[in-house]
């Protein structure tokens, strides 16, 4: 009897679906981060084709995602393109952030936090635009860098 449980709970464990980091890639014009149709899988699997803390994502140039919904994580981000910000909200970057091109970060006048936890990289030769941002950047010691 106890082989027949045993059976049964790997079984269990066997048939659970187990998602690794993600890839993702921005592919609109402008589009929510919390929405799938914002996003293109690159690789790897996620449940809910929503980029997640431990999902790389990449902003292209000329689209916009917006966090809208709720505060939004994820591990290494590239923004070639804008990250709109509404209200309240705070972006969680696990690992590092890198600004290239022509990149942006806007939203309107309520108080939007970038936490990163890697590095910040701006790219050598971009144009990069940052508004309305209180940017903390943890490291071997904590920076904490506002900007209006």
């Amino acid at each position: 009897m106890k082989y027949i449980i045993i059976a049964c709970i790997l079984s269990l464990c066997l048939s659970s679906p187990v998602y690794s980091q993600a890839s993702f890639r921005s592919n609109t014009t402008s589009g929510n981060w919390n929405a799938s149709g914002s996003w293109t899988l690159l690789s790897g699997e996620d449940s809910d084709g929503v980029p997640d803390a431990d999902d790389n994502v990449t902003i292209r140039s000329g689209d916009q995602i917006n966090i809208r919904n709720g505060n939004q994580a994820c591990s290494d981000l590239s923004i070639v393109g804008n990250l709109n910000y509404t209200r309240n909200r705070t972006l969680t970057v696990n690992g590092n952030l890198v600004m290239s091109e022509s990149a942006t970060l806007t939203g309107d006048n309520a108080a939007r936090v970038l936490d990163v936890s890697g590095t910040f990289t701006v790219s050598s030769g971009a144009n990069v635009s940052i508004s309305g941002q209180d940017i903390t950047i943890d490291g071997l010691t904590r920076h904490s860098v506002v900007l209006m």
